[in-house]
């Protein structure tokens, strides 16, 4: 679709705008700062942010977060405002909460928090604490091979499919293929999907592949296709995160 590289804002006048992900970024840090990192606190106003948001119109909102942002904005609470879906909405907000979260119980927490308003399908918390562990590796001094991490983070994934896509992911890293080989193998051809359990691998790929070039990372994630936004927001949050300031 883009057919040349680097990939730059070329929507209107050489311009762009920012995405969802990008936005419930944003809605994180600000509810994190009001909740002085409190997990319950914090997911209220995360709610209140999603509420908020959803008067704005976005573009591009997944089906599951357009229901749940919905049933917020009638009166549901944050505890019963989910739906059950397993799409990569926790996910590609789940980054930051890894870099500030104080330990890995923390993590859990508020990645539960921050999951359960959206989505209450347990491999869309799954893959969200994958992405969230992956963003504090820098903030934990983790200087391990990316591929190692890959490795681990499958051991404690319970979805036999996500297990299994991470483990692919590892095995595929190893024997040097590319980002678009990778997505091939794992019959992505036509884009990655916003299924949790395709996001979160192809994210994680195109940051392995290239672990201290942001640039490169979200270029092979965005190339990839489909729910592009998602893939390269993830990918480059944790390369950012990794690589710091």
């Amino acid at each position: 679709m883009y057919g040349r590289t680097p990939i730059r804002p070329e929507l209107i006048f050489g311009r762009g705008f920012c995405s969802d992900d990008t936005e419930h970024t944003q809605m994180v840090g600000y509810a994190l700062a009001l909740a002085k990192g409190e997990p319950t606190e914090f997911q209220r106003q995360l709610a209140g942010q999603l509420r908020r948001w959803l008067l704005t119109v976005p573009i591009g909102v997944g089906f599951a977060t357009l229901r749940s942002c919905l049933k917020l904005l009638i009166g549901f609470s944050a505890e019963r405002s989910g739906v059950a879906s397993a799409g990569n909405g926790p996910a590609m907000r789940s980054a930051l909460l890894g870099v500030c979260a104080n330990s890995d119980e923390h993590l859990r927490e508020l990645v539960r928090a921050s999951t359960r308003v959206t989505h209450t399908d347990p491999r869309a918390e799954e893959g969200a604490v994958v992405v969230a562990r992956a963003a504090r590796r820098g903030v934990d001094g983790d200087a391990s091979d990316p591929i190692r991490f890959i490795v681990d983070a499958a051991k404690d994934i319970r979805d036999q499919q996500l297990q299994q896509s991470l483990l692919s992911a590892a095995h595929s890293l190893a024997s040097g293929a590319s980002c678009l080989e990778f997505a091939e193998s794992q019959k992505w051809s036509t884009g990655v999907s916003g299924f949790v359990n395709h996001t979160v691998p192809a994210a994680l790929y195109c940051w392995a592949k290239s672990p201290g070039n942001l640039r490169q990372c979200v270029n092979d994630a965005v190339s990839l296709g489909g729910d592009a936004d998602s893939v390269g927001a993830i990918a480059g949050a944790i390369c950012g995160a990794n690589l710091g300031a």
